[in-house]
């Protein structure tokens, strides 16, 4: 029994790795509980987080979706779309048949993944907003459209689409849209070196050089390599394959990516293709007078003066298909104009104080070849918008706001050129 007044012994004091202990565990518990609670969130708000791809190889054109497929395509964080590709394998509705595109004001639009426009549904997509618009602001006016985009394609390749599906239509007008990345793509061993792609067997038609410096298009390779995702820097999982997980290796990647690629050692799946394909004979001029080794700093010599010649040949590659295109639309009595995408422009912060911008590039290329050319910058600024609300918050490709704008700039372009249509300059115009 304590005696009255005496002090008492104090209690036994927890010792410390019994508190190490508890802490871990409860820290383990709210862990998890953050990853259940978010792997719940997300399975029952997100769709899937898993693609559905089907393609397949026409002789002349390439790799094309499978026709009247449906198609899953997500980024995991701002679009899970689900479509179906048409008759001929591309995303959009049927064409119409030749006769109604003949009656019609018929316009034909021609690109790569933005016009493919996986991240929309299709009434959403530019050609759909192009036909709505036109009915709407220019009176008398029965425009019927189409479109025929291609991710990882770029002019080069495009030609093809027209020859071997736009020109049936016999369009009034072909939109050509262009993007910042097609300068690159227009090279054979730029864009397929990018993508693991054997530039001697690619599986889209390509550009080269014969021994006389004429550019030829040589024609698709049934035999490629398999298609394989952008390898300009290197990815890594580094969350486990479940929704949760998936969610933030999209969101965590363009960092702790960076940084573990970096600690690794890891060098861009880019430089090594160069420079083992460089030991090719026909291919040993590539790194004659300079070697890539990063996406920025390939992007920053496409703006200089004197750019070396794997970046001059690129930037001969998309002033033929540009002219091809031209020969292609003069010769079959059409109008062409070049819709250049806001990737074009503004030049971002880190191409800012070089000679040139993309805009200055283009717009010299398309002048020598006579084609007009629209800019959504400047019809995004006339209306009073930002660049930033045309694209997703993690990917630059056109929401729906950016297709309508883009399809805005072609109507005011038609209005503006009545004869394309054959409207008239009297014919009534509604804003």
């Amino acid at each position: 029994m304590p005696v009255p007044n005496e002090p008492q012994p104090a209690p036994p004091r927890p010792r410390l790795s019994r508190l190490i202990v508890w802490n871990l565990l409860l820290s383990v518990a709210g862990l998890t509980s953050i990853i259940v609670a978010g792997e719940i969130y997300l399975w029952l708000t997100v769709p899937f987080v898993e693609e559905a791809v089907t393609r397949r190889f026409v002789p002349g054109v390439g790799l094309l979706y499978a026709p009247n497929t449906e198609l899953r395509f997500t980024n995991r964080l701002d679009y899970w779309t689900k479509t179906r590709t048409n008759s001929l394998g591309f995303i959009d509705r049927e064409p119409p048949s030749n006769q109604r595109a003949i009656e019609s004001c018929h316009v034909t639009v021609i690109g790569d993944s933005f016009v493919e426009a996986r991240e929309v549904p299709i009434n959403a997509k530019i050609q759909v907003q192009l036909e709505k618009l036109s009915h709407e602001r220019i009176s008398d006016l029965d425009v019927t459209t189409s479109a025929f985009g291609r991710s990882y394609s770029s002019q080069i390749d495009q030609i093809s689409l027209y020859d071997h599906y736009a020109r049936d239509l016999q369009p009034d007008l072909v939109v050509l849209v262009f993007v910042d990345n097609d300068f690159i793509e227009n090279s054979a061993i730029l864009r397929y070196l990018n993508s693991s792609l054997d530039p001697d067997h690619p599986p889209f038609p390509y550009a080269v050089r014969l021994d006389t410096r004429e550019i030829f298009i040589r024609p698709p390779d049934p035999e490629y390599s398999e298609f394989r995702r952008d390898e300009f820097d290197p990815r890594f999982d580094i969350f486990p394959s479940t929704f949760f997980g998936q969610w933030l290796n999209r969101k965590l990647q363009p960092t702790i990516g960076g940084i573990v690629s970096r600690i690794a050692g890891h060098r861009p799946k880019f430089v090594d293709n160069i420079r083992t394909f460089s030991q090719r004979p026909h291919f040993a001029w590539i790194t004659e007078d300079w070697t890539p080794t990063t996406r920025q700093r390939l992007v920053q010599r496409f703006l200089e003066d004197e750019p070396p010649r794997i970046v001059s040949e690129a930037l001969a590659f998309t002033a033929f298909g540009l002219a091809e295109f031209k020969r292609r639309t003069d010769r079959d009595g059409l109008s062409l104009v070049i819709l250049a995408s806001h990737t074009v422009s503004p030049t971002p912060s880190h191409l800012q104080g070089l000679s040139k911008s993309w805009r200055d590039v283009l717009s010299g290329i398309a002048a020598a070849k006579g084609i007009p050319v629209i800019y959504q910058e400047d019809h995004i600024r006339a209306r009073g918008g930002r660049i930033e609300d045309v694209h997703f918050a993690n990917d630059l490709h056109w929401n729906s706001t950016g297709h309508r704008w883009a399809a805005e700039a072609v109507v005011e372009y038609l209005r503006q050129n009545p004869d394309i249509c054959g409207i008239g300059s009297s014919a009534e115009v509604s804003h």
